[in-house]
């Protein structure tokens, strides 16, 4: 680095852009899938990888970019954002992918491939990503045998992601997402809950402040949708634009620590990076923003987006086989 004091706003800038821009795919978290399957069951209407993307992308990539912002003008003295760039020069060839790495790209755009056709061939995403998973577990894909690589598996990790989504199925299971819900509408009038951007607001401002209580994005999906979401949606709402917020909405995670497995792994690197501090000091301004633009898509985007894909006759009847 040409200078250390760039450490702390890169550390910060890579969880950032990894947890803001996986709303922009399907994939990207499995909060989304939660959400998709959500979407199918209350309304019919069946979203696949580039629908997903179409509604997703762009709230994702302006996000990212207000979080990088966000870092560059909070954490890089103005001295250092003076600097010159030195740009190493380009090699004269390009080394060539080892035979390894052909193969794992092989696996990867197939892989693609098998996501973005999902409603063609029935195969489940779930499904594709683990076989692509113990695929590239495997020799040739990988120098290391299977049992080392198995034996390596970080399973402090795992038992923290089993946690949550355990503590997810108990709030459900004992009604204390139901109870918390009541508890939230309860302090919404009722001349209000026909208003969109009433309801719009509230489900991004619950969606967006639920990481503080819930330090798992797929478990806050599974309460969020059934105790807030869909409730909402009972008000005389679209289901699946309040579903959209809510999910999107669990995407900042910032504020703490724990909030978020990238945040924990870049503040636990082998270098001083970030402290809790100033994980506070990047949420105070980025939550607000993050909120802003969820209620603008909702009010101004997704709907008309969400209208044209019910007109689809293909999705339609995905929707309705579905159901």
């Amino acid at each position: 680095m040409p200078d250390p004091r760039l450490v702390k706003p890169l550390a910060l800038i890579f969880p950032t852009v990894i947890l803001l821009s996986a709303g922009g795919s399907l994939i990207g978290a499995g909060a989304h899938l939660l959400a998709v399957e959500s979407i199918r069951a209350t309304t019919g209407l069946g979203l696949g990888y580039l629908d997903w993307a179409l509604l997703g992308l762009p709230f994702a990539l302006l996000s990212s970019l207000a979080g990088v912002l966000l870092i560059l003008w909070l954490f890089v003295p103005p001295a250092l954002r003076a600097l010159p760039v030195a740009v190493p020069a380009a090699p004269a060839q390009s080394p060539e992918l080892s035979a390894r790495q052909r193969r794992i790209a092989v696996v990867l755009g197939l892989l693609i491939l098998l996501w973005l056709t999902t409603e063609w061939h029935g195969i489940g995403m779930s499904l594709t990503a683990l076989i692509g998973a113990l695929v590239l577990l495997m020799k040739p894909f990988t120098p290391r045998k299977t049992k080392e690589v198995f034996r390596a598996v970080d399973v402090e990790l795992l038992l923290y992601m089993a946690a949550t989504v355990l503590l997810a199925e108990a709030m459900t299971r004992s009604g204390a997402d139901q109870w918390l819900a009541g508890a939230a509408l309860g302090v919404l009038p009722a001349s209000l809950a026909g208003s969109l951007p009433v309801v719009a607001v509230l489900m991004s401002l619950v969606a967006v402040a639920a990481h503080l209580f819930i330090t798992s994005r797929s478990a806050r999906a599974a309460v969020l949708i059934p105790a807030v979401a869909l409730p909402l949606a009972g008000l005389g709402h679209d289901a699946a634009l309040m579903v959209l917020i809510a999910v999107m909405g669990t995407g900042f995670c910032q504020t703490m620590m724990a909030s978020a497995k990238p945040v924990a792994i870049f503040a636990n690197a082998d270098i001083a990076t970030f402290t809790q501090k100033d994980l506070f000091r990047l949420a105070m301004p980025l939550m607000p923003v993050v909120t802003l633009l969820l209620v603008i898509f909702a009010l101004a985007l997704w709907p008309a987006q969400l209208r044209g894909m019910r007109g689809c006759p293909h999705r339609s009847r995905a929707g309705r086989a579905a159901s």
